[in-house]
């Protein structure tokens, strides 16, 4: 078992944030709460925040055919009103 511990000053520089950041992060990590201001990290601690951080990439929404056409129907039906109110006329589709 390892009894390497971290404090919160060290944790902030492994992580390269700022002190203050890491006991606003603190309610949502694993740690070790001596005091309400000592807080002390494990290195298997560490590993899970670490762990907890890393982020899979989210692939985009796919935009179907449908909802494209409607978006672009509604579009051209507000033209069309904007124009009429306005005395103008529709420009031909090019």
């Amino acid at each position: 078992m390892d009894d390497e511990v971290f404090t919160v000053k060290e944790v902030a520089e492994m992580f390269k944030l700022s002190p203050s950041t890491i006991y606003a992060r603190v309610s949502g990590w694993p740690h070790l709460r001596i005091t309400p201001t000592d807080i002390r990290f494990s290195r298997g601690d560490i590993e899970a925040i670490k762990a907890m951080s890393r982020k899979t990439p989210v692939p985009p929404p796919v935009m179907g055919a449908r909802s494209t056409r409607i978006g672009t129907e509604r579009q051209k039906a507000r033209n069309r009103a904007y124009n009429l109110r306005n005395g103008l006329r529709e420009r031909p589709l090019s």
